[in-house]
């Protein structure tokens, strides 16, 4: 099984797969609020800031 097919069996919130995903390769995060994730993703040459709302 695909690790996307296990997601999307089950029921959970989007953000909280975006928060698993920041976990897993240690990028700084903030849960926001319970719609809302903001990270900070190092790249070669500069920090990407994004921030992720689910509505």
């Amino acid at each position: 099984m695909a690790l996307s097919e296990h997601y999307l069996e089950e029921d959970i919130h989007p953000i909280d797969i975006v928060e698993n995903l920041a976990a897993h390769h240690d990028w700084d995060f903030d849960r926001v609020a319970d719609d809302q994730i903001a990270m900070a993703v190092e790249g070669q040459w500069r920090t990407y800031s994004i921030t992720l709302a689910w509505s």
